[in-house]
């Protein structure tokens, strides 16, 4: 009996220890996926505001044009800057609870046994 409270007990706290090692993940992974769309948003808007003055034109202007399409890159840039590290962070950081909570389990695990002989 004492062992099966103490096996409830060590899963109490392995579960409370997973949930503290995973706080604010959500918040990053969030970040990472939603970066790369933002900057995508701000790249169409860029092109949009970039080619509109144009439409109505017989000539093009590539020196312009090539100014405007650098404007409108520079959010999809800036996306990616904050995407890719956010994202291998994320994924770090869950991969690295996932392995601690592994092994709490396999200690508590361990310990259960160890006390049931």
């Amino acid at each position: 009996m004492k062992i099966e409270m103490v096996a409830r007990r060590m899963d109490g706290v392995v579960s409370a220890t997973r949930l503290e090692l995973t706080r604010g993940l959500d918040g990053l992974g969030a970040i990472a996926y939603t970066a790369p769309m933002l900057g995508l948003l701000g790249t169409a808007v860029g092109l949009i505001e970039n080619f509109r003055p144009i439409v109505g034109e017989r000539s093009l202007i590539v020196r312009g044009i090539a100014f405007g399409m650098l404007d409108a890159l520079f959010p999809m840039g800036l996306g990616l800057i904050v995407a890719i590290p956010a994202l291998w962070g994320h994924r770090y950081l869950c991969g690295r609870a996932w392995d601690l909570e592994t092994e709490m389990r396999n200690v508590a695990a361990e310990l259960v046994n160890w006390l049931g002989r």
